[in-house]
Order: structure tokens, then sequence, then C-alpha cells
């Protein structure tokens, strides 16, 4: 390794000791989480994002989170009729998209409690909610539960954290290595 190789090495080991994670908000998100540096430690920026609403830059391959309000979630639950495909049918297929990552949630932002009151703006019955909840946990997509927004942005700010850490680590490993493999006969 060169020792113009070995500076690059070392900048990218710098560069990671400033850095933060970055979550990604899909650009079809109508109403965003709010993330704020000083308050969760991470930025956000808006992405297109293929399946699910949320990622983390850098692990997109890894992690993905789908967001729903207690009235998005209902409407999901709502099968199509004969002549329109319902809401239900493309979610079930958003969820087996969904379930491809090592890292997914559904994140439902709202309570148990107005779940089970039936207060989300529709008429279906909560025991239908919670059973078609139930269904999805147990194909592959668990469910993570917050009560509000900022809860969802606190629980999502300690998620990109987690897979951060880990990219991080990755891309710190490969510069270790890169740097262990120059040895001084290179040089002269």
């Amino acid at each position: 390794m060169t020792d113009q190789r070995k500076s690059h090495a070392l900048q990218r080991l710098s560069n990671l000791a400033d850095a933060c994670p970055v979550v990604l908000i899909d650009t079809r998100e109508q109403a965003p989480l709010r993330f704020d540096r000083e308050a969760h430690g991470v930025l956000s920026a808006v992405a297109t994002i293929r399946t699910g609403d949320y990622s983390v830059a850098g692990c997109e391959d890894l992690i993905r989170i789908e967001r729903k309000s207690l009235p998005d979630l209902a409407a999901c639950c709502c099968a199509g009729s004969k002549t329109a495909e319902g809401e239900r049918e493309r979610f079930e297929r958003e969820l087996t998209d969904l379930a491809q990552f090592r890292l997914r949630w559904l994140l439902i932002v709202g309570s148990w409690q107005d779940l089970r009151a039936g207060n989300y703006g529709s008429r279906i019955n909560p025991a239908s909610v919670e059973a078609s909840l139930a269904a999805w946990n147990a194909a592959r997509v668990p469910v993570k539960q917050v009560d509000t927004p900022a809860q969802a942005s606190d629980w999502l700010a300690r998620i990109a954290w987690g897979c951060w850490q880990e990219h991080v680590a990755h891309r710190a490993n490969r510069a270790l290595r890169a740097w262990e493999q120059w040895t001084p006969s290179e040089n002269g």
C-alpha cells in the first residue's frame, strides 16, 4: 500500500468518527416523522424508497420500516370489492416485499387503547384489525407500536443508530484490513 492509499484509509476512518446516521424518508410519505440532530443524534433526508417508508443511508439493503397511523392501518385491513382491488391486497404485497429485508418493521403510530376502542375513523371491527396485525406479525413482519409520532421518531432514531454502528464497523474493518495489508517493503 502506498503512503497515499494509507493516508486515504486513515482519512476514511477519521470521517467515520464524525459521521452520524441519516434516516431516509420516502418521497411519498405525506406526514413524515421529524428528526432533530440535537434530540435524536441523526439527520434525515428525503429519498425514493421502493419498499417501506423509512430506511438508513448506507444500510438500504438491510433495513426498511413501514409506518401506519391508526386510520391508515384500518384502511389496510379492508378487503377489496369484486370490481376493485382493496387496500389490504396491495398492502399485503408490500409486506411480502418488506419481509425480504433482514431488519423490517410495521410501525404503528397510535395507542392500543384507541385501536381497541375503534378510534380510527372506520367501521372495521377492532378485533379484525388486531387479527390482521397478528397475521402480518406471524408472516415475518414484526409489529412495533408507539403512541405518538414523537415516540416513533425516538424509536426509529435508536434503530438507525444500531444499523449505523454495524455499517460503520463494517467500513472501519475494511479500512483497517487495507491498513494491515500495507507492508514497509512495498515502500522501499
